[in-house]
């Protein structure tokens, strides 16, 4: 099982009981502002960013609906294929978002996951949900800025300054390889690169990594129902 989905089975499970972090300093969802001197905002604010895919993280979010990637994922003993889509753009909480699917091909017992992230700027990645019928689908808020370093640290750049070549279907194109740090933790080593939808080649992170195999166009929106929505907390 890819190390994303083990954080979704338990990150998402202690996000919706601790609460997004932006529930937990009582900002507004709007607000790109994510405060984390508490040790439980810490906790949550690492658990929520954890359950975000990597490649979303880590990229540069170029929108275009119909749009897909396919990544291989590899972990400790394990190889998978993942496809993310950016399949619509719809309203949620009266918010216009960009709704994206990512399904792992080769696993079908794996749950889809849907991430809707606001298209006005600051881009907040709003809401997460796990698809895995025949249990109801679930959202939970993150209200996480998208690019801000609270979501995925400090980007320092590595290596060449021309940057890296390309494999194929993504030959001629060069890439740049940086670092994500928190303090002097390396939180993701990436490539970036101008690769369709995320702006990325690949990723490595903690305990898997993700390169990109392929990309193209004309995907197809597979969730359009109403997950149960876990609220936000109040603020104190």
């Amino acid at each position: 099982m890819s190390a994303l989905l083990s954080c979704l089975a338990t990150g998402a499970l202690l996000v919706s009981l601790a609460g997004a972090p932006a529930a937990i300093s009582g900002k507004s969802p709007t607000s790109p502002q994510v405060t984390t001197g508490d040790k439980d905002e810490q906790a949550s604010l690492h658990e929520a960013r954890e359950i975000i895919p990597p490649p979303l993280r880590c990229g540069t979010f170029q929108p275009k609906a119909g749009a897909w990637v396919e990544f291989k994922v590899t972990g400790t003993g394990t190889s998978t294929r993942a496809r993310l889509s950016h399949v619509a753009d719809v309203k949620l909480e009266g918010k216009e978002v960009h709704q994206l699917e990512l399904e792992f091909v080769e696993e079908s017992a794996a749950p889809l996951i849907v991430v809707w992230i606001t298209t006005a700027p600051p881009r907040l990645v709003l809401r997460l949900a796990l698809v895995a019928p025949p249990s109801a689908p679930v959202s939970i808020p993150l209200d996480l800025p998208l690019t801000a370093k609270e979501t995925r640290g400090t980007e320092t750049p590595v290596g060449q300054v021309d940057g890296v070549s390309l494999p194929a279907p993504f030959a001629g194109s060069r890439g740049r390889k940086v670092e994500f740090k928190e303090g002097s933790a390396r939180l993701a080593s990436v490539v970036l690169a101008d690769v369709p939808l995320v702006g990325l080649h690949s990723v490595r992170v903690e305990r898997e990594s993700w390169v990109a195999l392929e990309a193209g166009s004309g995907a197809q929106r597979r969730f359009s129902g109403v997950p149960i929505q876990v609220p936000r907390m109040a603020p104190e």
